[in-house]
């Protein structure tokens, strides 16, 4: 590589002369196997360049502090080259600057203040700047990484996955320049401590072996051709939903790293995307923004890309794709929470989010309690400890995959044999519908069962294929359960009263001297009393009435524990009231 040709510059106290004692020998030094191009130097107190001054004699001049281009880049495509610039700056911090290469085209008097941005300290003297600008043009180390723009596997030979914390699994020398999913911190406690305090607390309990075996499909749905999708767990607010999301979420992270239902379309694909190849776990279905916006995220979700957006140009934009494992609860079935806006649960999204009861166990969502003295205790002591060690078992389990995934047809017919062996046992069809379903049972006692082999669980081997073939019996009792009618009944005969009577047996909130009748309203909300909602719901059950308005997010309540709302202190006495928010009178409220 040749260096550039340089006009002197006078010297000051960043140029530090020397005398050539040959004047015909070359002062520029051999090529460097990082690739600075000659007649640069990288010190310790910085970037220096050799030139010569009007008297023949050669000099070095001071750029910059240190910084290193420490590798070129591009995508598995092709696209995408850039240059990877470290450096760190005055206050010690470590800085990864991406240069595009499109950038020296483009705008190349960008590249610059991009660095010094980002904390480069550079000297003040216009020569100092056009010989740095010409450096970083020319500066191409001969280390090559793969640019990765999603977390997951990197590409099909399944041999290198980037973890969502920024750590690389495998030999595929890559670089990403993606920001840190929430909840996937550094890991916290150690993997002997989730195995004995977690782990160990799943065995005899089936619907926690499926939260722990739910998160680690994950990483197995792209090299064995499965779609996204996966599990919604619903029930009562107490059978311990929120502990089983507490398990599987500390398999990748910390427990916090859930999601809400009430996030919109782009928030969901860009966790979405932060999470390929792990888990994506939903909370409470019924904040979600309406049935209609759950329904397409279900798909858009499973189906491990965008909706299509086009740019300002008119052409459709590169968009991102994944592979998550699914895992939603809620108070109320998927069906049934579709049914609330009058839309019909279509199979294709059946098949991606499986509803599954969990609160008919011996204790909720428990079967045995180890020892505690009831399902509350070891709810509490089971979240407590996925809060103090948790981000070990996907790594781990990762990390036992990658050779194993040479052999995917065995992995593949192990999950067609417990489909059949599912379909025997509970007499199921074997129809096409039918086998994706059980695909999504068949993938988790997979991943149980590898996990455990690897020492990731600690479970014996088995733990993990019984568990789930139990829970196939507990969805199949539960696949047929007809809500479409309830659901409707409880809006109707809500709707029906309130178009009927809100404005003549509701007093507006604050106002006093007139009779109360059946309750209070206000701008956003209908205030019922205990009596005038049983009144309404006479036919049914009042109870249940009010639990399906609440997981629809259609009832107001002062907490989780009651479906009831207290009165604000600007009415006598704050009586306990089912407080109905006025959206439901929307002929399709939710959706």
């Amino acid at each position: 590589m040749n260096s550039p040709a340089w006009e002197p510059v006078a010297a000051s106290r960043n140029v530090v002369p020397f005398v050539n004692p040959a004047a015909e020998a070359d002062p520029v030094p051999t090529d460097r196997s990082d690739g600075l191009p000659k007649g640069y130097h990288l010190r310790d107190d910085g970037i220096w360049m050799d030139q010569v001054d009007d008297d023949g004699h050669f000099e070095t001049i001071r750029l910059c502090a240190p910084f290193r281009v420490s590798a070129t880049c591009c995508r598995s495509d092709g696209g995408g080259w850039a240059r990877v610039v470290e450096f760190e700056d005055s206050a010690g911090h470590e800085h990864k600057v991406f240069i595009e290469e499109a950038s020296f085209a483009v705008a190349p008097q960008k590249i610059l203040a991009t660095l010094v941005d980002q904390g480069l300290v550079t000297e003040p003297d216009e020569q100092a700047d056009k010989a740095l600008k010409a450096l970083l043009r020319a500066w191409r180390p001969d280390r090559r990484l793969l640019l990765v723009d999603a977390h997951g596997w990197v590409d099909e030979r399944y041999e290198t996955f980037v973890l969502p914390d920024g750590r690389v699994l495998g030999n595929t020398p890559v670089v990403t320049r993606l920001a840190q999913a929430s909840g996937s911190g550094p890991e916290k406690g150690s993997p002997e401590t989730w195995k004995a305090e977690v782990a160990s607390r799943c065995l005899g309990n089936p619907v926690p072996v499926l939260a722990v075996c739910q998160a680690l499909t994950g990483p197995l749905l792209q090299p064995l051709g499965l779609g996204g999708g996966g599990f919604h767990l619903w029930g009562a607010s107490t059978c311990g939903k929120s502990t089983l999301m507490d398990v599987a979420l500390s398999v990748w992270g910390s427990p916090t790293g859930f999601l809400s239902w009430r996030a919109t379309d782009n928030g969901l694909e860009a966790s979405a995307a932060s999470r390929s190849g792990m888990l994506l776990a939903l909370d409470e279905i019924g904040e979600a923004l309406s049935p209609r916006v759950a329904g397409e995220a279900v798909y858009v979700l499973a189906n491990g890309r965008p909706k299509q957006r086009m740019g300002r140009d008119g052409t459709a934009r590169n968009a991102a794709r994944w592979h998550v494992a699914l895992l939603s609860n809620g108070e109320i079935s998927f069906q049934e929470y579709m049914a609330i806006g009058r839309r019909t649960t279509y199979a294709g999204q059946e098949v991606r989010l499986l509803d599954l009861n969990v609160e008919g166990r011996a204790y909720g969502a428990f079967d045995t309690l180890h020892g505690e003295a009831g399902a509350r205790e070891f709810a509490e002591a089971l979240s407590r400890f996925a809060a103090e060690a948790y981000g070990h078992a996907g790594a781990a389990f990762v990390a036992s995959l990658i050779p194993t995934l040479k052999k995917r047809e065995v992995l593949r017919r192990y999950m067609q044999s417990f489909c059949t062996a599912a379909i025997k046992r509970f007499g199921l069809s074997s129809d096409g519908q039918t086998m994706r379903m059980l695909t999504r049972f068949g993938v988790c006692a997979l991943a149980g069962e590898l996990a455990s082999r690897a020492g990731v669980t600690g479970w014996p081997s088995g733990t993990a294929y019984n568990a789930m073939l139990e829970l196939v019996g507990l969805w199949v009792r539960g696949a047929d359960r007809a809500t479409k009618s309830e659901v409707d009944t409880v809006l109707d005969r809500t709707r029906a009263y309130l178009r009927a009577s809100a404005t003549s047996r509701l007093l507006p909130v604050g106002v006093s001297g007139q009779p109360l009748l059946d309750g209070w309203r206000d701008a956003e909300i209908y205030y019922l009393l205990p009596e005038t909602w049983r009144q309404i719901h006479a036919g049914g059950n009042p109870v249940e009435a009010a639990r399906l308005l609440r997981a629809a997010g259609l009832l107001q309540c002062n907490d989780t524990r009651t479906c009831q709302y207290r009165m604000g202190r600007n009415v006598p006495g704050r009586p306990r009231t089912y407080a109905v928010r006025s959206r439901i009178l929307d002929e399709d409220a939710g959706s």
